[in-house]
């Protein structure tokens, strides 16, 4: 365990080099503003850092949560790219975070984590297309970023507890004229479901 002279010292050299960082970013901000923006968003990780060594240093557990516009930011990313693989680089840096302080932070705000809540929208539109269209089994798991139509079977009875054809046979009244047959779904706009999460 590190003694109480060390953990100051190392808690003076993070309230430095983020001092620094801040100076660094004013300075670049009449200059460069996209340095500036970065820089600033490196500070912010750093006290985020510092914060949460504060709080284990002290025991007491403290809930982290993403700000309402990271929140917004990264869902809407999500929803729109669900087509191709996301990282959680990507999002941590859509919310100036690092990517340790986003995971925190991001199931602090959703209760999970961002690899079950990415699986779980690409179920959620993969259930709107099963009630909304007739649209192939193998075109909805392209669209929803997965691999294959087995690999939304698996998915999917995983979540739900059933196979896709049966819970579209369960769920989907007439389809009629919405349908959207084969390649029509990307045609229909459902390669970018729209979010319909509520975001405190």
């Amino acid at each position: 365990m590190p003694t109480t002279g060390e953990e100051k010292a190392r808690f003076d050299l993070g309230l430095a080099r983020t001092a620094e960082t801040l100076s660094q970013a004013a300075t670049a901000v009449a200059e460069d503003l996209t340095t500036a923006r970065i820089l600033t968003a490196r500070a912010q990780a750093m006290l985020a850092e510092i914060e949460l060594e504060l709080a284990d240093r002290g025991g007491r557990p403290q809930r982290v949560e993403l700000a309402s516009w990271q929140a917004r930011r990264v869902a809407a990313h999500i929803d729109s790219h669900m087509a191709g693989p996301i990282t959680v680089a990507q999002l941590a840096g859509i919310a100036r975070l690092s990517p340790a302080h986003f995971s925190r932070a991001f199931r602090g705000s959703f209760g999970m984590s961002p690899g079950s809540f990415i699986q779980h929208r690409r179920v959620e539109a993969a259930k709107r297309m099963l009630r909304e269209t007739s649209t192939p089994l193998a075109e909805i798991a392209y669209v929803c970023g997965l691999c294959d139509q087995a690999h939304l079977s698996r998915v999917f009875k995983r979540a739900e507890g059933t196979s896709p054809m049966r819970w579209r046979r369960a769920h989907s009244a007439g389809l009629g004229e919405t349908a959207c047959p084969g390649g029509a779904a990307r045609r229909a706009g459902y390669g970018g479901v729209t979010a319909r999460i509520p975001i405190a």
